[in-house]
């Protein structure tokens, strides 16, 4: 019976260790879905014209496998909040987007990483946290991302200025 219970046990320990935080992975996994984010538009380049369902749209096309539902939700509730051209792109929610009043467009605002690609994993809250730096003049110059496994893939989950 005794070897019962230490057979039993240790499988329960194994099975425990089994679904433990891999660091290490989630930083790398994290990173390789920032860098290709990163080229998912050039800098400054059109991304959608200056209208609420179209922005929308192409929001959910492109940056869906970048973004976990809830901070995609985040996103719609910005661009529905005001008039398309009255939207906060100063807002970290949006610091992937610029305006242009001029060419009456919605342009990607491109980023890289920042501190010598420094990634902070969160073992408890099971997250993966970077800061990024705008390339060119962007407003939002300096911005954590936080990262967040959703559907097997690392995603944006929150971003705040710094």
């Amino acid at each position: 019976m005794k070897k019962i219970w230490m057979g039993v046990s240790l499988l329960f320990v194994l099975m425990l260790a089994a679904c433990g935080f891999d660091e290490e992975k989630a930083i790398d996994e994290s990173k390789e879905q920032l860098e290709a984010f990163f080229k998912v538009y050039e800098d400054m380049e059109i991304i959608s014209p200056m209208e609420t369902k179209a922005l929308k749209e192409t929001v959910h096309d492109s940056f869906a496998d970048f973004f976990t539902k809830d901070y995609l939700s985040r996103v719609d509730q910005e661009i529905e909040s005001v008039d398309i051209t009255e939207v906060d792109y100063e807002n970290p929610i949006l610091f992937f987007m610029d305006d242009n009043q001029f060419d009456k467009a919605i342009k990607f605002n491109q980023y890289e990483f920042l501190r010598g690609n420094e990634f902070i994993a969160d073992k408890k809250e099971k997250t993966v946290s970077t800061m990024i730096g705008g390339v060119g003049i962007p407003k939002n110059m300096f911005i954590e991302l936080t990262l967040k496994n959703e559907d097997g893939k690392w995603k944006i989950d929150n971003a705040e200025q710094k």
